[in-house]
């Protein structure tokens, strides 16, 4: 089944991966770091980069890549009704676009249904713009979230940048002694974009950049137990009237130093598959400060 419908990825898709470019100089740098990235591409298993010569002054570039498997199912099963407990299913690289998309459901029992939607988009525009979103309604509140990123993928590049956001709700368990845990409903806010910049030659550099967070989260004003039955009121008033309204804001500068180098290496984690082991040395720093708003 997964033969049957896996998709070979699209030339354009790994076409827009690759550093080197027609007219300019081919450097090994370049052709190493063509092959890291691909690999590090989750719809991508392996690949290699090799320059052939082709005439006086000038190489042919030959990019090969060998594919995951795409397909994503799970199926929960059980001998007693309900008989279908779970499901789940989705692609790794829909139509070899690089684009995953998935959809799920749990059986909720005394409480609501599990639904979970994602998506993300490794390409945006036929970019190395990256784009994730993700949904799941649980059985007490819910997670949404997404972002659009250009993440630092390479030495060579000069700088990148996020930009991200979501949505929770979720009940949060307190130890009480002596009896069942009582729960507390959390809503929760958050956004938070930023950038950096790369000072220095490929190999050794550092990074600076600069980035603002923002949050909101609110509390129910009432406990409550949750059971096998479903949800019951907290007996107990510890927890009423405990926690309110909270909001915070803040500005923040990156820093980072890196030194590093890749080891193309072969069933590390995995039994036949190649991987890039970073060595070296990076360093990261975050200063905040809250801001009054």
């Amino acid at each position: 089944i997964a033969t049957t419908l896996q998709v070979t990825t699209a030339p354009p898709v790994i076409g827009n991966l690759v550093l080197l470019r027609r007219g300019e100089r081919c450097s090994i740098l370049l052709r190493r770091e063509t092959e890291r990235l691909l690999r590090a591409q989750p719809f991508l298993a392996d690949a290699s980069v090799t320059a052939y010569p082709d005439g006086e002054g000038a190489v042919r570039v030959e990019v090969v890549t060998i594919d995951e498997p795409s397909v994503i199912g799970t199926l929960g099963v059980s001998s007693q009704s309900p008989y279908l407990r779970a499901a789940k299913y989705g692609s790794g690289n829909v139509q070899g676009r690089g684009v995953s998309a998935l959809a799920g459901w749990r059986e909720g029992y005394y409480y609501r249904d599990t639904f979970q939607a994602r998506y993300a988009n490794y390409q945006l525009f036929a970019t190395p713009v990256q784009m994730h979103g993700d949904a799941i309604r649980e059985a007490h509140g819910y997670d949404v979230s997404g972002s659009v990123a250009y993440p630092f993928f390479s030495d060579v590049q000069p700088r990148a940048w996020r930009v991200g956001g979501g949505a929770t709700e979720t009940l949060i368990p307190f130890r009480a002694p002596g009896r069942e845990p009582a729960s507390l409903g959390v809503r929760r806010q958050f956004l938070d974009a930023g950038g950096v910049v790369r000072l220095g030659a490929p190999g050794r550099l550092a990074i600076v950049g600069g980035a603002l967070s923002m949050e909101r989260a609110t509390t129910d004003q009432a406990g409550v137990v949750v059971t096998d039955t479903g949800l019951v009121s907290d007996p107990g008033d510890a927890l009423t009237g405990r926690y309110g309204r909270r909001r915070s804001a803040r500005v923040n500068l990156l820093l980072g130093y890196r030194q590093v180098n890749f080891l193309r290496v072969t069933g590390f984690d995995a039994l036949a598959g190649s991987q890039d082991v970073r060595r070296g040395v990076q360093a990261g720093l975050t200063l905040g400060r809250s801001l009054p708003v």
